[in-house]
């Protein structure tokens, strides 16, 4: 399964803008197309799944409460995933003012340079996505931010899932 925001991976082939070669491309069972927000492009479109990101909810890191849109102060955006102007999307359209982003490394965790920004005089307020909650921020937790989770649903992948489990089970015999 590949996964491509074509808003950011177009023509799909320029293996700078594409996360996943034309090889790999071409070996997937299924390759489904990933928008953040509202679109106006056609669900459908290319033939293939289309999924998109939507805000759930915010909840402390600290206490793991939910935390309302309008009770959250201005956040500086802190994510390591591949796309992190996906979740300042997100967080905007969740209700949440966005002063900044610190983009850090897929899959990586901060720099001491990223830590000392987001951790600052201790007067702002970090937003990081649930995978960050469970990577970088579980292990080193930022010292004087508070720090908010953004967590996020994906529209159409449970339709996605189901249709990838039934083409894995074509072909097997039944017990």
């Amino acid at each position: 399964l590949v996964i491509v925001d074509p808003t950011q991976d177009p023509p799909f082939e320029r293996k700078a803008a594409c996360r996943e070669g034309r090889d790999s491309l071409q070996r997937a069972d299924q390759l489904a197309l990933i928008y953040q927000g509202d679109t106006r492009r056609p669900i459908g479109e290319l033939g293939h799944p289309v999924l998109r990101r939507q805000p759930r909810c915010v909840r402390d890191l600290s206490t793991g409460r939910v935390v309302a849109p309008e009770s959250c102060p201005p956040v500086i955006v802190a994510a390591a995933v591949g796309e992190p102007s996906s979740v300042v999307s997100c967080a905007r359209e969740y209700g949440l003012t966005v002063l900044s982003s610190v983009p850090i490394r897929d899959h990586g965790k901060p720099s001491s340079t990223q830590r000392r920004q987001l951790n600052g005089a201790g007067t702002h307020t970090a937003l990081i996505t649930e995978k960050d909650a469970f990577g970088w921020a579980a292990a080193a937790p930022l010292e004087r931010a508070q720090t908010l989770v953004l967590s996020m649903d994906l529209t159409g992948s449970k339709a996605l899932a189901a249709t990838l489990v039934d083409r894995l089970m074509e072909g097997r015999p039944h017990a």
